[in-house]
């Protein structure tokens, strides 16, 4: 939920971090993954959000 507040308040270095947290303790964590993407196209780091969106499709969001 952290990391989602800092998402939609445009804190998005915060929100990063706190997200590859998440991942680090579990990569399986979808949510985690959707949100990863999203906060870095926002970001402008398209290269590097596509992985993460496309595990986070794959998973069936």
């Amino acid at each position: 939920m952290l990391a989602r507040a800092y998402y939609h308040s445009a804190q998005l270095r915060k929100s990063e971090r706190e997200l590859r947290v998440i991942l680090d303790h579990d990569p399986a964590e979808h949510y985690a993954h959707l949100m990863l993407g999203r906060c870095l196209q926002r970001q402008s780091r398209h290269d590097e959000a596509q992985p993460h969106l496309r595990i986070a499709q794959a998973m069936g969001i």
